[in-house]
């Protein structure tokens, strides 16, 4: 369910607070659902810390498709999403893959473990995400900030006519 309510509001916090500042939250929600989920003394905060991780999931299923559509240039959009859907695959393997390495070589608690263990991809994603670059159209339609997302624009369009990408965002 909480996957499901994470998709369906996650635009929200995407157009308040903006993209990058969601994918922080998101991180947040990934490390506080493995974290309580591993250490959930009983049923009822295990099914809270799981919601948490379900919101997080769900919210991310918006999010980085919209700061991957806004951030990178035209021609490098399709070839991005289809990294994000290949990482999620892959994440998933890896997520089977020391599952098994933790079941084989832990006692009853291993499922503790299965579910903690993901705190460290959610802590290395948040230390990765703070460094990115707030979304240029949305500093432009929400915040008005044009030379912080003309800057932006520039790192990731080298070359481009940013004037024009900025009248073409506004013009959107």
């Amino acid at each position: 369910w909480g996957t499901v309510i994470g998709a369906l509001f996650g635009g929200i916090p995407c157009n308040r607070i903006g993209r990058k500042k969601t994918l922080i939250l998101i991180g947040v929600l990934y490390f506080v659902s493995a974290v309580g989920s591993g250490l959930s003394p009983n049923p009822v905060l295990f099914s809270i810390f799981r919601f948490i991780g379900g919101l997080g999931v769900g919210a991310s299923s918006v999010a980085a498709p919209i700061y991957i559509s806004e951030i990178a240039p035209a021609g490098q959009r399709g070839r991005l999403v289809a990294l994000y859907q290949f990482n999620i695959v892959f994440g998933i393997l890896i997520a089977y893959l020391s599952n098994f390495f933790i079941g084989q070589y832990f006692d009853e608690n291993a499922w503790r473990w299965m579910l903690g263990v993901e705190g460290v991809p959610a802590i290395l994603y948040l230390f990765m995400v703070i460094r990115v670059p707030e979304s240029p159209r949305w500093l432009i339609l929400k915040k008005n900030d044009e030379s912080s997302a003309a800057g932006i624009l520039q790192s990731v369009n080298p070359g481009a006519d940013i004037q024009a990408l900025i009248r073409q965002i506004r013009d959107s």
